[in-house]
C-alpha cells in the first residue's frame, strides 16, 4: 500500500501541472504536465493525472489533502476559470468524487505567493531556492513590508503577501489585472483607441500585459504600420486568424513574435516586445507603489524568463521607475524574476500541508 500523499496543482490557461508528494514536503513521487484545452473539464484532466500516476506507482494513490492552484477569483472555494470555457470548479465537488479528504482551490498567484513564503521562511528542499531568482534592482529591502507578485502568462496575475511578525506572512490574491490600462505615450493612447475599434469596451491591463497582449500590440501595429510587416509574419498572422477566436490554436503566435523579436529579424514585432516591455515595467511599478513593496516585487509568469534579455535592457526599469512625483521612491523597491517554472506548484504543495485555514 502506498503512504499517504498530497496533491499539488497549477491550473492555467495554458498548462495543467500535477504533482504527488510528501505530507513533509521532502520529495515528490510523480508529476505531469497537460494542455489545458484538450481537456473539458478540470475532472477530467484531474481524473487523467490519477490514471496516469497509479500506472506509474503501481497503485492508486491515498491521497490526503489537495491543494490546486487555479487561474481565476475564488470565492466559498469555487472558481470560474478566467482563461477557461470550463464549467465552475467547486472544491467539494472534486473532493467527493476523488474520495479526497480535502481540496482547496485558491487563486494561481496565491499559489504563487506560497512559493515566495516558503522562500523567506525556513528553505524547503522543494521550495524556492536564491539560484531561481534574477535581480533585474537590488532596491533596499525591509524586514516586515509587503511584498508584491505579478506575472504575465496567459493572462495577467498580481497577488501580494503581507508580514504577520518575523519572517511569517499572510498570502492574498488579487485581480488587479482586470483594472483598466493606463496609456502613458502617444503610441500606448493610439493602441487604446484601436483596440476598443476592435470591440473591447474596457482595455485592461491584461488586455496589453499578456500573451494575448502581445497579439493584441502586434495586431494593433501591423494595422499601423502596414508597411513594416514581413511576409512571413503576415502568413503566419492570417493563418492564426483563421481559427475561431476562444477556441484552441495550433498557432502560438505570441510565442513566434518574441521569438523574432529577440533574433532581431523582425522590426515589427521588436517594436511590440518593446511596447509590451515598457507596460510591463509600468504596471509593476504601479504594484509596487500601491503596496510600498519594499519586502520585494517578484516577477513570475511564463513569459518574463523568455524574454529576460528584453526585460533587463533598460526599458522595463524606465517604466517601472517613471511615477511622476514619486519616481525617487522606485529605485528602492527590489525587483525580482522567479525563473523556476515550478514555482505554482511548489506553493500548492506548501498550502496542501498546512491544512485547514
Amino acid at each position: 500500500m502506498l503512504n499517504p500523499m498530497l496533491l499539488a496543482a497549477d491550473i492555467g490557461g495554458t498548462s495543467a501541472r500535477f504533482r504527488l508528494l510528501s505530507p513533509q514536503l521532502e520529495r515528490f513521487y510523480f508529476e505531469q504536465v497537460y494542455v489545458s484545452r484538450e481537456f473539458e473539464s478540470l475532472a477530467a484532466v484531474l481524473a487523467r493525472f490519477l490514471t496516469d500516476a497509479a500506472q506509474f506507482l503501481g497503485a492508486s494513490p491515498q491521497i490526503q489533502s489537495a491543494a490546486l492552484g487555479v487561474a481565476g477569483p475564488v470565492v466559498d472555494n469555487t472558481c470560474d476559470l478566467t482563461n477557461l470555457d470550463w464549467a465552475p470548479i467547486q472544491g467539494e465537488a472534486l473532493a467527493r468524487k476523488f474520495a479526497i479528504p480535502r481540496v482547496t482551490l485558491i487563486n494561481d498567484f496565491t499559489a504563487i505567493g506560497y512559493g515566495v513564503v516558503g522562500f523567506q521562511q525556513d528553505p524547503l528542499p522543494l521550495g524556492l531556492k536564491p539560484q531561481d531568482l534574477i535581480t533585474l534592482q537590488e532596491g533596499h529591502p525591509q524586514k516586515n513590508t509587503p511584498i508584491a507578485l505579478l506575472g504575465a502568462g496567459t493572462g495577467m496575475g498580481q497577488g501580494f503577501l503581507i508580514p504577520q511578525g518575523e519572517k511569517q506572512y499572510r498570502v492574498f490574491p488579487s485581480e488587479g489585472g482586470h483594472t483598466a490600462f493606463a496609456p502613458q505615450s502617444p503610441l500606448e493612447f493610439a493602441l487604446v483607441t484601436d483596440l476598443k475599434a476592435q470591440g473591447l469596451t474596457t482595455v485592461s491591463v491584461e488586455d496589453v500585459v499578456s500573451g494575448a497582449g502581445i497579439v493584441n500590440i502586434y495586431g494593433f501595429l501591423r494595422r499601423q504600420f502596414p508597411q513594416q510587416e514581413t511576409e512571413d509574419l503576415k502568413d503566419l498572422y492570417r493563418r492564426w486568424q483563421a481559427y475561431p477566436p476562444g477556441g484552441p490554436n495550433p498557432i502560438d503566435l505570441a510565442a513566434a513574435i518574441s521569438e523574432q523579436a529577440l533574433a532581431g529579424n523582425d522590426a515589427l514585432c521588436l517594436k511590440t516586445l518593446e511596447l509590451f516591455v515598457s507596460a510591463y515595467g509600468a504596471e509593476a511599478g504601479n504594484w509596487a507603489l500601491k503596496l510600498l513593496a519594499f519586502g520585494g516585487v517578484y516577477l513570475a509568469g511564463g513569459i518574463a524568463a523568455k524574454i529576460l534579455p528584453l526585460l533587463t535592457g533598460g526599458a522595463f526599469l524606465d517604466a517601472f521607475r517613471d511615477k511622476g512625483s514619486m519616481s525617487h521612491l522606485m529605485p528602492q523597491f527590489p525587483v525580482y524574476l522567479i525563473r523556476n517554472s515550478q514555482i505554482g506548484l511548489l506553493g500548492a504543495g506548501i498550502r496542501a500541508a498546512l491544512g485547514p485555514d
